[in-house]
């Protein structure tokens, strides 16, 4: 009895240890933010305006400008409050 046992179970050991490294494999595909539409590249939600704005911010950063990203923050940071009240 011992050798038929033995028989079976290592091809259901190598069975289960593809069903999940399967399923590992796929997590980072389910864990994926959904498509948003978009309105002249903007995301129509929530985040999106506060989002394009946090992107011009980091352009004219790294442009070098940091006037113009100091203005732009100052900027987010008032519509972001003023979304708060």
């Amino acid at each position: 009895m011992k050798f038929i046992a033995s028989r079976t179970s290592r091809p259901l050991l190598g069975l289960v240890l593809t069903v999940f490294t399967a399923c590992l494999a796929a997590l980072p595909v389910l864990a994926q933010e959904k498509k948003v539409a978009q309105k002249n590249g903007v995301d129509i939600s929530k985040m999106g305006a506060y989002r394009a704005l946090a992107q011009h911010i980091y352009v004219e950063f790294q442009k070098g400008d940091l006037a113009a990203a100091a203005e732009l923050a100052t900027v987010l940071e008032r519509v972001w409050d003023k979304a708060e009240e």
